[in-house]
């Protein structure tokens, strides 16, 4: 549905213009399956606290290419060894 593609990349825009990315981060769909336990069991993975990476348009600044929606294509993934998970800190 074109339209709700508009207002999916509209209200991404909204957010990234306002800094608002844990709103971002909430819909983001991998991190969802990964929480429900459906993708990648036992991975986790940093706060997203940064613009979503795709798709930009080349160039200067953060501009998205208005036929996709702008989501999270860059984050490093985690699983530690069995007990061993409480020795790990993200420091950026």
């Amino acid at each position: 549905d074109i339209s709700d593609k508009k207002q999916k990349h509209k209200w991404v825009t909204d957010r990234v213009a306002s800094g608002r990315f844990a709103e971002i981060a909430a819909q983001d769909e991998l991190a969802h399956e990964v929480r429900e336990g459906q993708v990648l069991y036992g991975f986790h993975s940093a706060p997203t606290n940064f613009k979503p990476t795709f798709k930009v348009k080349r160039g200067e600044g953060t501009e998205y290419n208005k036929k996709r929606t702008p989501s999270y294509c860059d984050r490093v993934l985690w699983h530690s060894a069995p007990r061993h998970e409480r020795n790990l800190a993200c420091t950026e």
